[in-house]
């Protein structure tokens, strides 16, 4: 790319250059240039990994892409989805469940931990989220206390309020 077009490429560039690859499934290629990217500790070269690992059912380099990716950044939805995916895909339900587990476990940090409410509503959960606690007219405690109240007959309710 520089010396065709003059332009040094870029990690959007190289991630699509990493679905590109990875999509026919040519996985040799793909880690060669992976290995060899100035930008592969970024989390969106791994998530494209592991979309072409779900497309092609391969558990092994998608475990390897997935560890990468939370390593990176433990909060990333998407690695944890598309994992459980691979694991759901290739038959290993007890592997998805676990991943599944380790989403709800890493989705915060600890600083993070006491802001969250977790609604458990016929099988799913859903999570109320403050990044930033705010007093006063805007407090989203009361807020989201005030809304529990309300709809506790109708939920199971689990909280880590501090």
């Amino acid at each position: 790319m520089i010396r065709k077009y003059g332009i040094l490429p870029m990690k959007e560039h190289l991630t699509c250059m990493i679905m590109v690859l990875g999509c026919p499934g040519d996985f040799d290629k793909t880690m060669l240039v992976i290995k060899s990217m100035p930008c592969s500790h970024h989390s969106a070269v791994w998530i494209a990994l592991l979309g072409a690992c779900k497309k092609w059912g391969n558990v092994e380099l998608g475990m390897l892409a997935f560890d990468q990716a939370i390593q990176l950044d433990h909060t990333c939805a998407t690695a944890y989805v598309l994992m459980g995916d691979i694991f759901t895909l290739s038959g290993m339900q007890e592997n998805a469940q676990n991943i599944e587990t380790m989403r709800f476990k890493d989705a915060f940090s600890e600083e993070d931990q006491g802001n969250n409410v977790w609604v458990d509503v016929t099988g799913e959960f859903h999570s109320v989220f403050a990044t930033k606690v705010t007093q006063g007219k805007g407090d989203i405690h009361t807020k989201v206390r005030g809304t529990a109240t309300r709809i506790l007959p109708i939920c199971k309710w689990s909280t880590t309020w501090t």
